[in-house]
């Protein structure tokens, strides 16, 4: 698919990461009207992504780390766009805070009885 004339000019894509919560979404806009939904997250030992019209569960490894593995994830879908313009936040949901680079934060790495253990 060939995108559009002005692709770098009117498309946007944006990244929420969740700070306490393994998980993320992405959406990706065009001339104002959002053409792409998805989101991310750590479950049962995998990484479950999923999209409008795709689904697709990784096995998490040790080597790299689970965040490596879900930023090579996303870097792939984003490369597959030819974005320019992308912006990161996290946070509060209703006004995130935007960042510079794509870090996931090291809730990612605990497991779920450590997650669990956090939240009292």
């Amino acid at each position: 698919m060939r995108p559009a004339n002005d692709w770098k000019e009117k498309s946007i894509g944006s990244i929420y990461i969740n700070p306490t919560f393994p998980s993320l979404a992405l959406t990706i806009f065009y001339n104002h009207e959002l053409i792409f939904s998805s989101h991310m997250h750590k479950c049962k030992g995998q990484l479950h992504f999923q999209c409008d019209n795709f689904e697709e569960r990784t096995l998490i490894t040790k080597q790299p780390s689970v965040r490596t593995q879900a930023t090579e994830i996303i870097k792939k879908v984003m490369k597959t766009w030819e974005l320019e313009n992308i912006f990161i936040g996290t946070g509060d949901t209703e006004s995130p805070t935007i960042i510079n680079d794509f870090n996931l934060p090291f809730i990612w790495e605990k497991n779920k009885k450590q997650l669990k253990q956090n939240k009292k």
